[in-house]
């Protein structure tokens, strides 16, 4: 009995650090119906930032491939506590583009930042890779804390299976309670 309590209690340990500071994405096509001036089919990306807590001078830097997208523009996304900033890609030739947002303050938690992206590459576009800066109070880069890459707003299997272990579980808790009483 006390098993399956310690059992269920690191699941659910287990399952909560999972979700620790993600940057995750979903994509709609959008509304220009083809090819753009700046080349591309338009696509829109929602970016939900959860678990960081952003101090004053860290930033959230996700990156756009040169390659693969012509031009980023930010749909929505002045979240309270941030500056944000964008650069294009191939501006100079060759770099990547950049969605910037920098924490002005201290305690900043992440949110929705809505990007427009015109995507050059084949298929369908999917996730980007993500730094977290930290800068001095004169904007000095000081260094890089983590990076990553975005993962699709989807929950994964690994959700699923923990979920249906925590099922079982419980289950078998309720066997075992219901057996006892017997």
């Amino acid at each position: 009995m006390r098993m399956c309590w310690l059992l269920i209690f690191a699941g659910l340990m287990t399952s909560s650090s999972v979700f620790a500071g993600l940057v995750q994405y979903s994509t709609t096509p959008g509304s220009s119906g083809g090819t753009s001036a700046f080349g591309g089919t338009l696509y829109r990306y929602t970016f939900l930032v959860s678990g960081f807590n952003f101090q004053a001078d860290q930033e959230l830097d996700i990156r756009f491939d040169a390659t693969k997208f012509s031009h980023i523009n930010l749909v929505s996304g002045a979240q309270s506590g941030f500056s944000t900033l964008l650069l294009q890609p191939n501006n100079p030739t060759g770099s990547t583009g950049s969605f910037s947002a920098l924490a002005m303050q201290n305690n900043v938690a992440g949110g929705n930042f809505v990007l427009d992206a015109y995507y050059t590459g084949s298929g369908e576009p999917g996730s980007q890779l993500y730094l977290i800066n930290q800068y001095n109070s004169a904007g000095g880069f000081v260094g890089t804390l983590q990076t990553g890459t975005t993962v699709a707003a989807t929950p994964e299997p690994g959700t699923f299976a923990i979920g249906g272990v925590m099922l079982v579980l419980g289950g078998m808790l309720r066997r075992s309670r219901h057996k006892s009483e017997e």
